[in-house]
């Protein structure tokens, strides 16, 4: 089945799955005396090479390409304004997308063994969980300057436009990501199926952990800001060493609100967990510089009321397809 990608009200360009050849023209105009100059107009569009379109790869459109973060990498919550070249390519399962990192679907051990003397009663039994859909996991919590390009606002105590957004609620991630995915698919930059939101507890441990099965990915001074190293403040993001996935500030820096409600676990095996259908506190993942280390490890969890904002607490973004 084809995809239509119109161009104006009077000229449309059709395109065909398995289409070899470059696109055909209906042009209306043709027969209401329209100006040669938009009858030219459009013959010169079809001039365009739009033989990729047939692959479903590119998006004709003509909003704004990606935008840059300050750290010169592409980044989804930071885009500008400007209008730029009429396609580029969609996120492609298996590969990352700028500041995304592409998360492969996969099946891990949930939770805190029996002999770490710092896990909580929370953390167990530890149980196999399954992920059968990959994602794009952003490389780090949402910045300031992210934040205050979607949401025209930043309530952090801590300022600094590379520095993680906190002093956020659940509900205020969560607009963030509505409001992100709302923007990103008018303009384009990702298909109607996709969409931001927050990671889910199992999305989260599992990205954190990026095979391992220790307590940290690494040693805790170099892979994370807390209470021993953080003089008491967040650090601009993507200071530390990242995990083997290429995501950075895992554990430290901010707390990250997940989707979750709060629950307790069970030993048994579980497919694609969503947490609990209600209950009264959201769940956080990954500690804080308030925190000491003990608190700082792939396995331990928080929660929290919701409605309630915190000087260490941030979220990320994840872009996953619609469920």
């Amino acid at each position: 089945m084809g995809r239509d990608f119109p161009v104006d009200r009077n000229c449309v360009l059709w395109q065909t799955s398995g289409m070899t050849s470059r696109a055909s023209f209906l042009c209306r105009s043709v027969f209401a005396g329209i100006p040669c100059g938009l009858i030219l107009g459009c013959l010169l569009l079809s001039l365009c090479d739009v033989q990729s379109l047939a692959k479903g790869g590119l998006y004709l459109q003509q909003g704004p390409p990606p935008g840059k973060h300050a750290s010169g990498n592409p980044s989804p919550g930071n885009l500008p304004r400007k209008t730029g070249r009429l396609s580029y390519q969609w996120p492609r399962k298996g590969s990352d997308f700028g500041d995304l990192k592409w998360i492969p679907a996969g099946t891990f051990t949930m939770g805190a063994p029996s002999d770490d003397g710092d896990a909580s009663v929370e953390e167990r039994p530890t149980h196999t969980v399954i992920l059968t859909q990959g994602f794009w996991m952003c490389d780090h919590e949402v910045t300031q300057a992210e934040y205050q390009d979607v949401m025209r606002r930043v309530p952090s105590e801590f300022k600094g436009p590379d520095r993680p957004v906190e002093n956020v609620t659940w509900f205020d991630a969560v607009a963030y990501c509505q409001k992100l995915t709302e923007r990103e698919v008018k303009a384009g930059r990702i298909p109607r199926r996709q969409e931001y939101r927050l990671p889910t507890e199992a999305e989260r441990e599992y990205a954190c952990r990026a095979g391992t099965t220790t307590p940290r990915y690494g040693k805790l001074d170099a892979i994370a800001w807390w209470s021993g190293n953080s003089g008491g403040q967040t650090h601009p993001v993507r200071q530390m060493q990242p995990n083997a996935w290429g995501l950075h500030d895992m554990l430290g820096n901010v707390d990250e609100w997940c989707a979750d409600w709060f629950g307790d676990y069970s030993a048994e095996t579980v497919t694609d967990p969503a947490g609990p259908l209600r209950g009264t506190e959201r769940l956080v993942r990954g500690g804080s510089w308030f925190f000491e280390d003990f608190i700082l490890r792939s396995s331990s969890r928080g929660s929290s009321d919701p409605g309630v904002s915190f000087s260490d607490t941030g979220f990320r973004v994840v872009l996953a397809e619609v469920r």
